[in-house]
């Protein structure tokens, strides 16, 4: 019997070390070291996916909400918490950083530089590749087409935000990505959604959509609209800064080929699409818009993200899409075909084909 006693205690001695594991783990026992989870890793999301360190991208595990106030989102890009003044508030009063130094862009033209200053967010927009952000990947799903993941970002001058990538499960070589922007009362789901009727993932294409706030043509983004205009800023400028953060994500991944960008814009995003290609000469090889605005934006009576008075007199030049630098498709509303009156995604795949040539390797 008392040689038995060594190999009992120490049988017991493993299960209990093991039960204080799984304690640690399951209740978090106080003097407990918790373990990081391990990021996930795709082709389009973890710290393994690209060169963050070269593009002022940190990949962080844990990460949280910031602290400038966010609304709840109901998943349609609106507010189920209308605490979007506050939000306004908090980024109006902020002093942004002097601008490190401007993208990897082409030299802007005079209309460009004129949008601009009329955005009201100068310093903040010309360090959209340079100031220093950190992402999380929050979930990876498996579709039909591919694989879908959904990343945070958190920036220090406008808080967190989420985008979409969705692309195939395997790659051989760098592929075109299409940045959608999607319209008001729309979740970047469903604008994805319509990407998907044109086959983009299929055809070879890499697609990615931020998600924007405060645009529901309602009192929200009416309160936030007029609160960033009183402080001289436009909320159109800052979704055009959270697009550039989120291009130069997809610039970092080894899986993109940054020479081969399309850009595509419905309703509201159209309306951004169509000042971001003047902001970015260069960094879109192609761009499909269903929409132009005169920047007199405004949804009975409540201001939407599109009043912007400095750009009223920009509004002809900008929607001339001829001087716009790059093949541009527009489309009728809806990207509708003219005969049938129908949704016509196959013409815009097919225009994007034509420029990002997804089954080439150039």
């Amino acid at each position: 019997m008392t040689n038995r006693l060594p190999h009992l205690s120490t049988r017991l001695l493993v299960w209990l070390t093991g039960l204080v594991v799984a304690l640690c783990v399951t209740v978090a026992l106080p003097g407990c070291k918790k373990k990081p989870p391990r990021p996930p890793v795709t082709p389009y999301a973890g710290p393994t996916a690209g060169d963050a360190a070269a593009f002022h991208l940190t990949y962080d595990p844990e990460l949280k909400l910031g602290d400038i106030p966010r609304p709840g989102l109901d998943g349609r890009g609106c507010g189920a918490v209308t605490d979007y003044r506050a939000y306004a508030h908090a980024l109006s009063t902020r002093a942004f950083a002097a601008c490190p130094s401007d993208a990897p862009f082409a030299k802007r033209s005079a209309l460009g530089e004129s949008v601009l200053a009329a955005l009201g967010v100068r310093q903040l927009l010309c360090g959209a590749f340079h100031r220093p952000v950190t992402y999380r990947t929050l979930d990876i799903h498996e579709r039909e087409d591919g694989i879908a993941v959904r990343v945070l970002f958190r920036d220090k001058w406008i808080g967190n935000f989420v985008a979409i990538v969705r692309g195939p499960r395997e790659l051989s070589t760098p592929r075109p990505v299409i940045l959608a922007l999607h319209g008001h009362s729309q979740a970047p789901e469903g604008f994805l959604g319509d990407l998907r009727d044109m086959n983009a993932v299929r055809r070879g294409y890499i697609v990615a959509a931020p998600a924007f706030e405060a645009m529901c043509t309602g009192q929200a983004e009416h309160d936030v609209t007029q609160t960033l205009l009183d402080k001289g800023q436009s909320i159109l400028g800052l979704r055009a800064y959270q697009t550039l953060v989120v291009l130069r994500y997809l610039h970092h991944l080894h899986a993109v080929d940054s020479r081969r960008v399309g850009l595509i814009g419905h309703s509201g995003g159209g309306t951004l699409g169509n000042v971001l290609i003047r902001l970015a000469p260069g960094a879109f090889a192609a761009y499909a818009t269903d929409n132009t605005s005169e920047y007199r934006g405004k949804h009975k009576a409540l201001f939407t993200d599109d009043m912007v008075p400095a750009l009223q007199p920009l509004a002809l030049e900008i929607n001339d899409f001829a001087t716009a630098g790059l093949p541009v498709l527009r489309m009728p509303y809806g990207f509708l075909d003219v005969a049938t009156r129908q949704p016509d995604m196959e013409r815009v795949g097919d225009f994007f084909d034509a420029h990002l040539h997804p089954l080439s390797n150039p």
